[in-house]
């Protein structure tokens, strides 16, 4: 049994490393509203890319402790795909916005500082753009920005 799990992992690794086109659907994820379909395509490498997007998603939770909305989506500009991950926690002043990025920075207790510079790294590997936008009690708002592959 464990021989036959190892071997199909491996061949989902390998599948990731041949066959890196990826279709993205086009429209927002909430807990109340569905996507509007619409398929376009990025190369990225689909457990680097998960990664990145579930430490935005898990930043985003631990910003509304008491609750709130998170928010997904995507979108397709001139050539760029966009992945948008967004809240409506407690956002970051300015000091915070300044440095979120660098490693071992953290205003959480138990925090290490390298979850953001890994997402940049991963981000940048794959020649895109990572940009946030916050307001101080209002929530922040992250973008990943990819170029589009052409099919």
């Amino acid at each position: 049994r464990g021989r036959r799990s190892r071997n199909r992992n491996q061949e989902e690794a390998r599948k990731d490393r041949v066959n890196p086109i990826v279709k993205v659907t086009r429209g927002s994820r909430s807990a109340d509203e569905e996507p509007t379909p619409k398929a376009f395509s990025c190369i990225i490498q689909v457990t680097q890319i998960q990664i990145a997007i579930r430490m935005l998603l898990q930043n985003a939770l631990e910003a509304m402790p008491k609750g709130g909305r998170l928010t997904y989506w995507t979108s397709e500009q001139k050539g760029h795909v966009s992945i948008r991950v967004g809240d409506t926690g407690k956002g970051m002043d300015k000091r915070t916005k300044d440095r979120c990025l660098e490693p071992f920075y953290t205003t959480k207790p138990k925090g290490n500082g390298l979850g953001l510079p890994v997402v940049v790294n991963i981000v940048r590997h794959h020649g895109a753009e990572l940009s946030v936008t916050t307001m101080l009690g209002k929530g922040t708002v992250w973008k990943l920005r990819f170029p589009k592959s052409e099919e």
